[in-house]
């Protein structure tokens, strides 16, 4: 069993929660995001945090920033909290559960403007924990590349 936490970022389109516990993601950029002009409006971007902590990890303040280089976009602070009575007892009762706190953050940026040259990073830290995402780049006028004439 892990001892350490684990985190990873995932920027995109939409999360969407579905019955049965399923999370939809749309739309995952891999690097970069591809602007037509030298900015854009966009109805949404998502930083999807993927966090899993040891159990005693619980109750504990977790800070999440997403920021555009030294630019702090969004800072917020929560509690990691304990899973909920029914859900808890379903997971302890299959032989298979590592005992793991795991959590899904999406962070949504509603309405969203790229310009050329951000570069997107999350910043997630606990305690003596920290992780910092690879960064999403952003780059303006994209889709107008030369052509050659024939």
């Amino acid at each position: 069993m892990r001892n350490s936490p684990f985190a990873e970022v995932f920027f995109c389109d939409d999360v969407r929660r579905e019955i049965g516990g399923k999370i939809s993601v749309v739309g995952i950029y891999q690097g970069f995001m591809g602007i037509a002009e030298a900015s854009a409006l966009l109805p949404k971007l998502v930083a999807l945090s993927l966090l899993d902590f040891p159990p005693h990890f619980e109750g504990k303040e977790l800070f999440i920033k997403v920021r555009d280089r030294d630019q702090s976009i969004i800072d917020v602070k929560l509690v990691v909290p304990p899973p909920d009575a029914d859900t808890a007892r379903e997971i302890l009762a299959h032989p298979d559960y590592e005992k793991r706190c795991r959590l899904t953050i999406p962070i949504e940026m509603i309405p969203f403007e790229p310009t050329n040259g951000m570069s997107l990073v999350v910043r997630i830290s606990c305690d003596d924990f920290t992780f910092e995402s690879q960064p999403l780049a952003i780059l303006g006028n994209a889709f107008n590349l030369p052509t050659q004439a024939g």
